[in-house]
């Protein structure tokens, strides 16, 4: 049973059309608490214990919406109709060739390009029900950067009684089309504040990625992860790759790779630990792929949070997907939707302290 909550929604302000932007709290009996906006579905700001009980935030973000606007480069929203690279904005169903809009000079279309679902204004309705405190985001999406057809899209945010926080993906496409829907959320476990994310440790269930080449797009390989900057088989910290001299991390200026997770369905992809916090982060998910961004990579910028200033490597995204360019590759799993057809995902990242 659904219980509607009218409460716990503060205004953020209003877009340059003047249409308002809302920003909801999800909170938990643990204290656990996201605040989330109805612009892009953004994680304004998610806090979380660490090993005394004290509450931090974990995601990067901007001060206010006038920031925002100004500095997408930090976004935590939700990204589509496509996440990630398509070459030449071109992609391919049954053969037929569909060219996106694409900025003059650049060698791909990333993150949906105008389309990009991260600074649309969704329809948004929070409730609860015995699962947890929920965010139901809708939005229509007409087609916008040269996708064929429109779309209906759900995005729901569940913050459970568990410490998880679940995101759901459902989409009805009126064509044919490609769909692939992400959260690039911009995660540091010791604070957004804090500085490197240099000591923090990573496990990844992945014996294979996509070497990059340069710019990011897939050079359609599929390498074993094993003796490379790449190999995150066992826990180790991502300064260890970072400050290396391998020739991907150092083309790509850190990490913006995906990696090939093992099996298929729900299961964990990721794990994550700052030791000194004890904050840790497991992600679960059913897509066959996970982009490791160590965010900030080539980005300044400025107006975050309590005056924060962000610096290279000082958070790291794990954007579940399907594989990038995928359509030029046959031998990746294909994110082809068919016209009138539901499609479904969910990514939840669950935390806990490490005593």
């Amino acid at each position: 049973m659904e219980n509607t909550i009218k409460n716990n929604s503060i205004p953020y302000g209003n877009l340059p059309d003047g249409r308002p932007v809302t920003c909801y709290r999800l909170e938990n009996m643990n204290g656990v608490c996201a605040e989330i906006l109805d612009l892009g579905g953004i994680i304004r700001s998610l806090h979380v214990p660490d090993r005394k009980g004290i509450l931090g935030d974990i995601v990067m973000g901007y001060e206010n919406l006038n920031d925002q606007l100004r500095g997408m480069d930090w976004n935590c929203g939700i990204i589509g109709r496509c996440v990630n690279r398509i070459g030449d904005g071109i992609f391919r169903i049954d053969g037929k060739a569909y060219q996106l809009d694409i900025m003059a000079g650049m060698p791909f279309v990333i993150h949906g390009g105008a389309g990009n679902y991260a600074m649309k204004l969704f329809n948004a309705q929070r409730f609860s029900d015995n699962e947890g405190e929920k965010l139901r985001l809708y939005h229509h999406d007409r087609g916008e950067g040269g996708f064929p057809g429109e779309v209906d899209v759900w995005i729901t945010y569940v913050l459970t009684p568990d410490d998880e926080l679940q995101i759901r993906y459902r989409a009805i496409p009126g064509e044919d089309t490609i769909l692939n829907l992400s959260s690039h959320c911009y995660f540091n476990l010791a604070g957004h504040d804090s500085g490197t994310i240099a000591d923090h440790l990573m496990k990844l269930n992945a014996d294979f990625y996509l070497p990059a080449a340069e710019g990011g797009l897939p050079t359609g390989e599929v390498l074993s992860v094993k003796k490379a900057a790449l190999d995150f088989t066992a826990p180790r910290r991502l300064g260890d790759g970072l400050f290396s001299e391998d020739m991907q991390i150092r083309q790509q200026s850190g990490y913006d790779h995906n990696f090939c997770l093992r099996g298929s369905g729900f299961r964990e992809a990721a794990f994550v630990c700052d030791e000194k916090s004890g904050r840790s982060m497991t992600v679960l998910t059913d897509m066959p792929g996970v982009q490791l961004y160590t965010a900030g990579n080539e980005m300044p910028g400025a107006g975050f949070k309590n005056g924060a200033a962000y610096h290279k490597y000082d958070a790291f995204c794990l954007e579940t997907q399907f594989f990038p360019d995928a359509t030029a590759h046959s031998h990746f799993p294909q994110p082809v939707v068919r016209a009138n057809t539901l499609f479904e995902s969910r990514t939840a990242f669950c935390f806990a302290v490490k005593n």
